[in-house]
């Protein structure tokens, strides 16, 4: 009996087998417009590949235009309902990423990486078709059906045979409704996310620019900051992984995002004594820098380690804090955009490929800004780590209805 494990309770009855082909209105599949890089900026609204990737259903206000002639835009005008699939990826677990066009618009195409379906509204909830899309069942077929060279491909026919399990139009439609709300709530915590994110670079902007500052514990003005060379308040680390006797550590690598250090444990390797190269030693509070600076950031990174000790690359290098200086300060610091590139900027240097690079040692040179009490110092840090406390909680918040969104799509889908 074809039925899901999770279903309200007005409903019954098995569930209707189909293949996507059939559901379409025209029984057929297309693809897009040739998306010609020197008529953008004009003309029709555009859908393409990273709309498909989105929370929600496509949202037209992110659409870029395309200028194309009449006769061929009618030829791939958008209606109410369309529901796209991407038809390449460079992991094949990418491929045939769906989402659907839920406005009413009468001026968008879509991008020729794509393909088509427009559904039949008389049969299936264009909402529900693409939720059902994103379960596991529907995503395996498709993932099958894609082919791997260079990269891995799907056409119209490999998509069209994939079959899905579908209820009567009643039930669809409080399927899709139920989703929808799940999917706004998950919108609106993301929009929370992205205002305390707001908030909080705004906050370092006014504080390490003194536009606000805080008052000692008595009532008084703290006394005026100090500009100084960051080794006032920072000493090369000589820490090295040989001195030390492990068979196991944790690995410091820079990710792709500017300013995240993320921990990754190498299991089953060892680090005792010389056996590996001698990378250097990060603990708790030291300051991780990159010597090969990500294209997103080309001045380099400051991050203070805030989790265990671990071991970083000869890529990196590590420093300590003096007893002048609250480590967390130095990390507030150097997340502000601001403060990153007038601090960095002019220390950079043309390397032998005319890559744009900071020599580690030379970081140590530049000029900082900071209070001189600690008191105040601490304040400061406090109070963005506050902010930090909240934006984590929503982060979790997001990624919780995320995990309860894909039981859901498990559970209430055949």
């Amino acid at each position: 009996m074809a039925v899901p494990k999770l279903r309200f309770k007005e409903f019954d009855g098995d569930w209707t087998k189909s293949s996507l082909i059939n559901l379409a209105k025209d029984k057929s599949l297309n693809n897009g417009v040739f998306n010609d890089q020197n008529k953008v900026g004009q003309g029709y609204k555009l859908i393409n590949v990273l709309d498909m990737y989105i929370e929600r259903d496509i949202d037209e206000s992110r659409l870029s235009l395309l200028d194309l002639d009449l006769k061929e835009f009618e030829r791939n005008k958008v209606k109410f309902g369309d529901i796209f699939f991407t038809r390449s990826s460079l992991v094949k677990e990418g491929i045939a990423f769906s989402n659907v066009y839920l406005g009413h618009s009468q001026d968008i195409t879509y991008d020729g990486h794509l393909i088509k379906l427009s559904p039949d509204l008389e049969v299936t909830n264009p909402s529900f078709l693409n939720y059902a899309l994103k379960t596991s069942k529907v995503r395996k077929q498709l993932i099958q059906g894609g082919k791997t060279a260079t990269m891995t491909t799907i056409g119209q026919q490999e998509v069209g045979k994939t079959t899905i399990d579908f209820p009567v139009l009643d039930e669809q439609n409080k399927i899709a409704s139920f989703l929808s709300a799940v999917d706004e709530k998950i919108s609106q915590l993301n929009q929370k996310h992205e205002l305390l994110s707001q908030y909080k670079q705004g906050m370092m902007q006014k504080l390490f620019s003194q536009q606000f500052r805080f008052k000692a514990d008595d009532g008084s003005e703290f006394g005026e900051w100090e500009e100084k060379p960051l080794n006032h308040y920072l000493y090369t680390s000589k820490l090295k992984n040989k001195d030390l006797k492990f068979s196991k550590q944790e690995v410091l690598s820079v990710s792709g995002e500017l300013g995240v250090v993320n921990q990754i444990e190498l299991l089953g390797r060892s680090y005792a004594g010389v056996s590996v190269a001698p990378y250097s030693v990060v603990e708790h509070a030291d300051i991780v820098y990159t010597k090969s600076p990500l294209k997103s950031n080309p001045y380099g990174i400051i991050k203070v380690n805030k989790g265990k000790a671990g071991i970083v690359s000869t890529l990196y290098a590590v420093y300590k804090c003096k007893d002048n200086i609250y480590p967390e300060l130095i990390d507030y610091y150097f997340q502000s955009d601001l403060k990153l590139n007038h601090f960095l900027k002019p220390l950079v240097k043309k390397g032998a490929k005319n890559d744009m690079k900071v020599n580690n040692d030379h970081v140590l040179t530049g000029i900082v800004s900071f209070p001189s009490s600690l008191e105040e110092q601490t304040k400061i840090a406090n109070f963005l780590s506050a902010i930090d406390q909240k934006i984590e909680v929503v982060a979790q918040q997001i990624e919780q209805a995320k995990t309860w969104k894909k039981g859901l799509l498990q559970q209430m889908f055949v």
